[in-house]
């Protein structure tokens, strides 16, 4: 079941990281060292690259080699080109022609055409899956519709069966219940990064602004966010138990909606800032929200010490607001 639940996350992101094309069409690949992160509607790598690819696009084509590693989630993905590397790709069709070191895939169809060889092992999570290549070590199918033509030197599969319409059960049920939470979790964290990317484009000035107070005063605008989000809870009640008051929690109540959604995007950028900082390399303010957004996501998702991380982030984003808005009023004001 635990691979079902794998296969069913990394099938069905395939479909909703390919709608960040739309958002990121204006993106241009951003070179970090010897590394390409690329991002648009349709995507060529037509020049080798000596390092690893990070690709989000609709489409992907691969024509060059590369030395590294080939990371890509797109609606469709053509590798036509030698990867040095491991593959770890999600896409609607999946397609690989050329020499590869390592494949992890999932999608609704990936195929390994003839002539294209995996040095290692390959993983594949799909409802129909094609091998017509050579898979020198282990190939793992979790497949619907699995047809070999091509040989591995150890071939497992695992039958994907569906939710029964009838035969659910308590076990299917919970399965289906974790299934729906996944994907409303990927939605939200695409929702969040097209708001982040449009805030950026729209109100960069006042953007920057914010998260420039976070990095300068972490611990104090962390503390004192704290501080601002419990008294506004107890204000939110104390508006709450009165008739009258009601009007002011339901406005006080979308305020803290909007702060609490502003909080997530603005630590993300500082911390994807940050983490580029600690790594040494350049990119550009989209590139650090994305790569911060990934990580405020991941630590808010870890069981019981996720809830720790979503007060600090909360507390630190709020904070920061606050701070913005008392010393650099004039240059959140500014019109861009």
């Amino acid at each position: 079941m635990y691979m079902r639940r794998i296969a069913a996350f990394l099938a069905l992101s395939l479909l909703i990281f390919s709608m960040v094309s739309l958002i990121a069409a204006d993106i241009e690949g951003t070179y970090i060292g010897e590394d390409l992160l690329i991002a648009g509607g349709t995507v060529y790598i037509d020049e080798p690259i000596s390092g690893d690819v990070i690709a989000f696009a609709g489409t992907i084509y691969v024509n060059a080699p590369i030395e590294g590693d080939l990371i890509a989630f797109a609606g469709k993905i053509e590798v036509n080109g030698e990867i040095g590397g491991k593959i770890i790709v999600a896409g609607g069709n999946v397609d690989i022609f050329s020499d590869v070191y390592k494949i992890l895939a999932a999608g609704g169809n990936v195929n390994i055409h003839r002539g294209a060889m995996v040095s290692t092992n390959a993983y594949i999570a799909a409802p129909d899956v094609d091998n017509a290549g050579i898979v020198y070590g282990e190939l793992r199918v979790f497949s619907r519709n699995f047809e070999n033509t091509g040989s591995a030197g150890n071939l497992e599969v695992y039958e994907m069966d569906g939710f029964g319409e009838f035969g659910l059960g308590m076990h299917g049920f919970l399965s289906l219940i974790y299934l729906i939470r996944i994907i409303i979790g990927i939605l939200v964290t695409i929702g969040f990064a097209i708001l982040g990317m449009l805030l950026l484009k729209t109100f960069k000035r006042q953007f920057l602004a914010i998260e420039g107070e976070i990095r300068s005063s972490p611990i104090i605008v962390t503390v004192l966010g704290f501080v601002f989000g419990i008294a506004s809870v107890i204000v939110f009640v104390i508006f709450l138990i009165t008739m009258v008051g009601i009007p002011f929690a339901i406005m006080l109540c979308a305020i803290m909606t909007i702060a609490f959604i502003l909080s997530f995007l603005v630590v993300s950028l500082a911390l994807g800032r940050k983490v580029g900082q600690m790594a040494k390399w350049q990119a550009t303010n989209t590139w650090y929200f994305v790569v911060g957004l990934i990580i405020v996501r991941v630590l808010t998702w870890l069981p019981i010490i996720g809830l720790f991380f979503i007060v600090l982030f909360l507390s630190m984003g709020i904070g920061g607001l606050f701070y913005a808005v008392k010393n650099n009023w004039h240059t959140i004001a500014q019109r861009e």
